[in-house]
């Protein structure tokens, strides 16, 4: 079951096993793999010069199933900064780069946090193993700032434990805006990987990580407070902040700038507060939040009120200076900034590049305002002399075959390109940022409009795709070649 990649490679973050840019979608390589065995990669997660997979083994034992086992931490591309993580014995035992795939120990990761870290969250270090089935601690989800790597892990429970443990973060690499969650900026710390909890901002017995996203600079998690009597989720968010992509508690209203300067970062996860005046009351006390999308400046916060009616509601806060925060044509352009959206129909997930912010709806249209800058957006341009350039929805072309109707259900956002599977073929539309060839389509110019740059029926059905900073992966579920 392959991986593709294709864009910027100048680190190595493609697992090209060169430092070449690729102007097509090329094979990834994983070094060492376990034999008799397929990796099926659950995620990805893409910095500025290095690439995180989650991946899990399927026994190809027998022929007529695959069962999945072994869930692992693969990395590639650059390492200078310690966003591969430090290896078994500390940072310096561990290359700068690699291009390829190469598997990173969670037992490693945990070695290298401070004992007195590890033993307040009550977590023994283990020798290193080449199974980490029965590990102490298993992988949830994984994230990537600009140079810096989020690990989310969760403690197996045990024969004699009776009480199960909150998630953690494991954050690793640069700390240039404290997006590790930690004060000092220093590239390594005295440890160089730390943990980041959420038990002493809860009053409940147990927390549990249900969404982790990463911008450039700044981080948001959803962490769902529970106990034996009730569950509430709130969002934490740490790094940048200066533009008021974190938020600012209280002082953020429904629409309207922050009455309050911002500090430059947050050293710590905080939580992010938001007020909706229709009601008078905090937004997360009617709704809870299910998605979230980070740009470069600014967040976005997906909402469902909790009611058997289920109505959702979008939150943007952060800069607005390229209209990356409002569907409408309003005067606000500027810095500290939050709208909220009442929905009329349903949305399935929200996205963002650097300065644009897009909805995917169930209908399977999507929605793009922002920077067009490089035809981010997917539509004409508004400036142009068509009646079709007012409309704010991405201008897919019209298939010649029944049902004459491109039906996106997934869409993946880079810095400042996109990535949408179309249900009917399963062809991958791509457009937006094309200078490191990283729309696979064997040129470099930008893209203004999606085109297919990848052909379900002619190499093979895919089972997700990704975006990052000017590259592009995507995973083949079924090879047609």
């Amino acid at each position: 079951m392959p991986l593709f990649s294709a864009g910027s490679n100048s680190r190595g973050q493609l697992s090209h096993q060169n430092l070449l840019d690729a102007h097509s979608f090329q094979l990834c390589h994983f070094a060492n793999p376990a034999t008799n065995s397929n990796l099926i990669v659950h995620d990805l997660a893409l910095g500025a010069n290095h690439t995180l997979a989650l991946c899990a083994y399927a026994s190809t034992c027998t022929s007529e199933e695959k069962e999945e086992v072994g869930m692992e931490l693969w990395g590639s591309g650059s390492n200078q900064r310690g966003q591969l993580g430090p290896g078994e014995n500390g940072h310096r035992n561990q290359p700068e780069l690699t291009t390829s795939f190469v598997r990173i120990s969670l037992e490693g990761l945990l070695a290298n946090v401070e004992e007195e870290e590890r033993q307040r969250h009550g977590i023994r270090p283990q020798p290193p193993r080449d199974d980490e089935q029965d590990a102490i601690c298993e992988i949830i989800s994984i994230a990537c700032a600009w140079e810096t790597s989020f690990v989310h892990i969760r403690r197996r429970s045990t024969t004699d434990e009776n009480v199960a443990s909150s998630d953690l973060i494991l954050s690793f690499g640069a700390n240039d805006w404290n997006e590790r969650g930690i004060p000092s900026r220093r590239q390594f710390e005295s440890a160089p990987v730390n943990i980041i909890s959420f038990d002493n901002e809860s009053t409940s017995s147990l927390c549990r990580i249900t969404q982790l996203v990463s911008g450039p600079r700044h981080v948001l998690a959803i962490v769902k407070d529970s106990s034996t009597k009730s569950s509430q989720s709130r969002i934490f968010g740490w790094g940048a902040s200066r533009h008021g992509q974190l938020g600012r508690g209280g002082a953020i209203g429904s629409v309207g700038a922050l009455t309050t300067k911002l500090p430059s970062t947050f050293e710590r996860p905080c939580e992010i507060q938001l007020s909706d005046p229709s009601d008078d009351r905090p937004i997360g006390s009617t709704r809870r939040p299910v998605g979230l999308a980070m740009g470069r400046d600014h967040s976005i916060i997906l909402f469902e009120e909790e009611s058997p009616q289920a109505s959702q509601s979008v939150v943007l806060f952060g800069s607005n200076k390229q209209k990356q925060l409002h569907l409408s044509d309003v005067p606000s352009v500027g810095e500290n900034l939050t709208w909220v959206y009442p929905l009329d129909k349903e949305v399935t997930k929200v996205c963002a590049t650097w300065t644009s912010s897009f909805f995917l709806f169930k209908d399977g249209t999507v929605q793009s305002f922002g920077s067009n800058t490089k035809g981010q957006l997917g539509r004409p341009d508004p400036s142009l002399p068509d009646k079709e350039a007012t409309s704010t929805f991405v201008k897919f072309p019209t298939p010649n075959v029944p049902p004459q109707k491109v039906d996106i259900t997934s869409l993946a956002t880079g810095s400042e390109h996109i990535l949408a599977i179309d249900r009917h073929t399963g062809d991958v539309y791509g457009w937006g940022w094309n200078e490191h060839g990283n729309l696979g389509l064997l040129h470099t110019e930008d893209v203004g409009l999606p085109e297919v740059v990848w052909s379900a029926q002619d190499r093979g059905e895919v089972g997700k795709v990704w975006c990052g900073n000017a590259t592009s992966f995507i995973f083949v579920a079924e090879d047609h070649n």
